[in-house]
C-alpha cells in the first residue's frame, strides 16, 4: 500500500480475501445456519458512507464490527476468521456491486457459495461470497477488478491495521 492513500477515504467496490482456518458452522443474519470449510474465500463489496473505503475494510479486516449488520460480519467477528487484505476500486460508480459479483462467478477460480448470500438486495442473484478455487487469490482478484473503470489497488491486512494500532498508541 503506498504511502499516500488519500484514496482510501473514497468510496468504491472491493473484494475482501479472507481465511477461514477452521469450519465455520454458525449463523449469516436471517440466512439461518451456513457450513463454511475451512478455506480462502472473497466477498464483493462497496463502500459509500462517511470514511469511504477504509472505514468498511477496516470493519472487516481488524475486527471492528460492533453491531451485525452485513452477512460478512458474521464471519469477521468469529475466532475462526484471517483477514488476508482487499482489492479496492477507489470511486468506482455506485451499483456496481451486483457486475462484479458475477465476473467472480464467471471466472474459473471462483465460485459461488450460493445466491443472496452476502448480498441479499443484489438484483443479479449470484451472492457475493466466494470460494477461491485457484493458486494465487490477490492475481484472481486483481484480474476481476480489471473488468471495470478504475486503477485497482492491494490493500494487505496487516498494513490497514497496523496504522490503526499507531493510531491508537
Amino acid at each position: 500500500m503506498e504511502r499516500n492513500s488519500s484514496w482510501l477515504r473514497s468510496g468504491g467496490l472491493y473484494v475482501l480475501l479472507f481465511e477461514l482456518v477452521e469450519e465455520y458452522r454458525g449463523p449469516l443474519g436471517r440466512r439461518g445456519l451456513v457450513d463454511l470449510p475451512a478455506g480462502v474465500y472473497a466477498y464483493v463489496g462497496s463502500a459509500w458512507g462517511p470514511g469511504g473505503l477504509a472505514a468498511r475494510l477496516r470493519r472487516h479486516l481488524c475486527r471492528g464490527a460492533r453491531r451485525l449488520w452485513w452477512h460478512i460480519d458474521y464471519l469477521s467477528t468469529w475466532r475462526g476468521y484471517r483477514g488476508l487484505g482487499a482489492v479496492v476500486c477507489p470511486g468506482a460508480a455506485r451499483r456496481l456491486e451486483p457486475l462484479l459479483a458475477a465476473v467472480l462467478a464467471a471466472s474459473r477460480v471462483f465460485r459461488s457459495l450460493g445466491r443472496g448470500l452476502g448480498g441479499s438486495d443484489d438484483r443479479l442473484g449470484f451472492g457475493h461470497f466466494f470460494a477461491h478455487c485457484g493458486d494465487d487469490v490477490w492475481s484472481a482478484a486483481f484480474a476481476a477488478m480489471a473488468a471495470f473503470p478504475c486503477v485497482p489497488r492491494a490493500v494487505p491486512a496487516a498494513m490497514l491495521c497496523s496504522q490503526i494500532r499507531a493510531e491508537n498508541v
